[in-house]
């Protein structure tokens, strides 16, 4: 028996709260990350310019992607325009959500502006100068980007492995060990529950003992699942579910 399927039927046998709770591993689309990149790039617009800020009092514009991505994956890209035009996966064929577009704006040669793609030849950036300043969406075809425009890169490239907890009143999973995640690979963290009442949830990201992620949410029967996107590395990893503040719903070990 695979391991993993091996523990988490130990786990399913012994454990009396596990009657209608479920824990599964499933592969989540690239899709479903590009919209996701791109609806929190758009939360942020209207945003004042501030040169080398990330979203304290506004954003420059590799400022804004260090804080889209930071937020879903909490595990930053580079913070410089010049350096996230030499990371990523370059683009042979056409652009797709959440691509990073680069320009050369200081007339240097060099990659001096940054945005994020968001379909229909629209970008989301923080602009520095022009009519309109902060962030904004512009178009590719307009003039001034077409001709300052010097390519994209892609960091969404594959799917990525989805654990999903589902959470009934009373009903608690305590632990599994899901192989099929390796370091540096992201993970998605989708909750759901049956609770009849909206029921305040914590979720706890630690590695050796120290807390390094944390979001709180609400749900309840009808709540859409809650994602949480981050990538684990080389250390011990656990996720904690916590409702009400203190009583635990479920400790995954990565």
């Amino acid at each position: 028996m695979h391991s993993f399927s091996f523990i988490l039927f130990i786990v399913l046998c012994f454990c009396p709260f596990l009657d209608a709770t479920t824990i599964n591993f499933e592969q989540t689309g690239v899709k479903v990350v590009q919209k996701k990149i791109v609806k929190e790039a758009k939360t942020y617009l209207g945003s004042p310019y501030v040169w080398g800020d990330t979203g304290s009092k506004g954003f420059d514009c590799s400022g804004l992607v260090f804080r889209v991505f930071s937020d879903l994956i909490n595990t930053p890209l580079p913070r410089q325009v010049e350096s996230l035009k030499l990371a990523g996966h370059k683009i042979t064929e056409g652009l797709t959500l959440a691509d990073l577009v680069f320009f050369d704006t200081s007339g240097g040669g060099k990659a001096t502006h940054v945005g994020i793609y968001i379909g229909e030849n629209k970008f989301i950036h923080a602009a520095s100068a022009g009519k309109k300043r902060g962030v904004i969406i512009s178009s590719l075809t307009e003039n001034y980007y077409k001709k300052r425009y010097l390519g994209a890169r892609r960091f969404i490239t594959r799917g990525f492995p989805l654990i999903k907890v589902d959470i009934d009143d009373g009903k608690y999973i305590t632990s599994a060990y899901p192989e099929e995640l390796s370091p540096g690979m992201p993970v998605y963290i989708s909750v759901t529950s049956s609770f009849k009442k909206t029921t305040s949830i914590e979720i706890f990201g630690i590695r050796n003992k120290k807390e390094k992620i944390y979001k709180r949410m609400q749900l309840s029967q009808k709540s859409k699942p809650t994602v949480l996107w981050f990538i684990p590395d080389n250390e011990k990893w656990s996720i904690m579910i916590r409702k009400n503040n203190k009583e635990k719903c479920a400790l995954i070990t990565l």
